[in-house]
């Protein structure tokens, strides 16, 4: 954003710091809250702090292509955005992240039912990761973890899967510890860029529109940059893991691990109301009333 530096003639300019490698979301909110950073790029773990709906535009099979999360975002992105708005920050714009996908060491998890008895991480705080672990009957208890926790625990073997994004695998050091993945999609990360009011408040008129225009810009190539990112570095991983997907039978008990994940996420944690439209524009089957 370097235009905000040129329009002004250096009395305000952005400075975008990637400080973020091995920082979690709650990390990036309490520096925040600090005043070390006016905003960060957060995922749908950090916005749920502001806005718990945010979660919506990760549910299984509403993110993914360009086009299919524009209509999402335009469907339901609004009413999240005020709720973020009401906790003291704006949103810059929406950023797809990337699939999840199983990564595993030992074992090749296909089917859903093939974890049962497996030892899988899951995101702290994630509600969409746990609702769809706990839709696969006789699983046992997942283990919740922050990211940056989760390498002892792969060096130590107490893991035996991981859901994650390809970039995540990178990011934290994972690689040498995976050995085969799952080419399924669970489900999409989405997250935004977010900036503290207060900054915005301390722009001229003017200097405000110019700044939010260019947030925006920047997310949509963000989105389409982490997109881009995640396909080449799932592309890098599969050279050297062993590459499978499920057969028939499986990825229809994943399509019906993923509904009745939705269902429940609709029951209480999301607003159903706003999983139905989200649903209906990506074309999918609304939900049981």
């Amino acid at each position: 954003m370097h235009y905000l530096d040129f329009a002004t003639s250096g009395e305000y300019a952005l400075h975008i710091v990637n400080d973020a490698a091995m920082k979690d979301d709650a990390t990036m909110i309490f520096e925040m809250k600090l005043g070390r950073f006016d905003g960060a790029d957060l995922s749908a773990v950090g916005l749920a702090t502001f806005e718990p709906n945010a979660f919506v535009l990760s549910l299984p099979g509403l993110a993914g292509g360009e086009s299919g999360f524009a209509r999402v975002v335009s469907a339901v992105g609004p009413e999240i955005e005020q709720g973020i708005t009401r906790a003291g920050y704006l949103l810059g714009g929406w950023i797809d992240a990337g699939a999840l996908h199983v990564f595993s060491r030992l074992f090749e998890f296909r089917g859903p039912y093939q974890l049962r008895g497996a030892r899988v991480a899951l995101r702290a705080r994630d509600p969409v990761q746990a609702a769809l672990h706990a839709a696969i009957e006789g699983t046992q208890a997942p283990l919740i973890v922050r990211p940056k926790e989760l390498l002892p625990l792969l060096t130590s073997g107490q893991v035996d899967a991981v859901v994650a994004t390809a970039a995540d695998v990178d990011r934290f050091g994972w690689q040498g510890y995976i050995e085969r993945v799952n080419d399924l999609e669970l489900n999409h990360d989405v997250g935004a860029l977010v900036f503290s009011s207060s900054l915005l408040e301390s722009l001229p008129a003017d200097l405000r529109e110019m700044f939010l225009n260019g947030a925006r810009r920047s997310s949509q190539n963000l989105s389409s940059q982490a997109h881009a990112d995640g396909v080449d570095e799932y592309e890098r991983f599969s050279a050297g893991l062993t590459h499978f997907e499920p057969n028939e039978p499986q990825r229809l008990q994943w399509e019906a691990v993923k509904r009745r994940a939705i269902e429940v996420l609709a029951r209480g944690t999301l607003d159903r109301s706003l999983v139905d439209r989200a649903l209906a524009a990506r074309g999918l089957p609304r939900l049981s009333h």
